[in-house]
This record gives structure tokens, sequence and C-alpha cells, in this order.
């Protein structure tokens, strides 16, 4: 079990022209799944709720010298500029590694893979480690089919 510092950031789901509303969200929760492997599936649950809406992020520092970030959802366009935010001021810490937790997410697109790859060059660029751990099965698929489970530390 990691130790350590914890902060916890949560982003709801937006549209590309702004935040939707909390009734949007529940209203939109109904007609999308994720399945195991990543690819969506369209079918009404009642059983949804607003937290599968919810991308959180969670910073660990368990020790000096590494991060930790956990994340959680659906990395998809509409919150890879956060991702990359939350990536960026980890890589801003000065911490020799950084990891990034992949096992509580159930769907990665394009724009994530490419929040990814840019921190990655960019903690290489300054000597730094930027590792992906404990991908989940979706990711895994995900990262072997592009190939950037040889350029990332994948553990």
């Amino acid at each position: 079990m990691l130790r350590g510092s914890r902060t916890n950031r949560e982003v709801w789901g937006r549209a590309t022209t702004g935040y939707l509303t909390g009734q949007q969200v529940a209203e939109n929760l109904g007609a999308t799944e994720m399945a195991t492997d990543g690819t969506r599936t369209s079918y009404g649950h009642d059983d949804s709720s607003l937290e599968d809406a919810v991308v959180s992020f969670t910073r660990l520092e368990p020790s000096a010298d590494m991060c930790v970030l956990e994340v959680r959802g659906d990395l998809d366009i509409a919150v890879s500029a956060d991702l990359s935010r939350e990536l960026d001021e980890l890589l801003d810490l000065g911490r020799s590694r950084v990891a990034v937790d992949l096992s509580g997410v159930l769907f990665m697109d394009s724009s994530a893979l490419s929040s990814l790859v840019h921190a990655h060059e960019r903690a290489k660029e300054s000597g730094r480690l930027l590792e992906l751990v404990r991908p989940s099965p979706a990711c895994a698929k995900v990262l072997s089919i592009t190939g950037l489970d040889r350029v990332f530390g994948v553990a």
C-alpha cells in the first residue's frame, strides 16, 4: 500500500461546447456503458449513477522522489486536457519518477494516449521517468495495439 499525501480531483462529463448539467449527465448515463475490453456498447440501465460519469485523478506521494496519479473513469477527448494538466503539474514538482495507475480506467481514446505520450516525452527530456502501472484490460489492449506498451515502462 502506498503511503503519503493524497489529493483527489473529480471531473464531470463535459460536452465540447461546455459543461453538462447534472441532469444532462444523468440522462446520458443510461445510453452508454463500457465493455471490459474498452469498446463502447449502447444499452439502457436503470442502475447507472452520476458516479459513472466522473473521471477522478488522485495524487499519491509515497516518497520524496515519486508521485503516483491514480486515474478512474473514461479517458476521452472530454477530459484529455484535464489529464494533461494533471500530468504537467506532477512533472512540475520535479520528482524523478511519476507513475500513472490506470487500473480504474474503463475506456481510453487517442486523445488520452496523446496526453500520455506528451508527458512521457517531457519527462524523458528532463531525465525523469514516467511509467504506466497496473493498466486495466481496456488500457492494456489499446497500449498493445498501438505499440505504446513498449514505449512506456508498463508494469
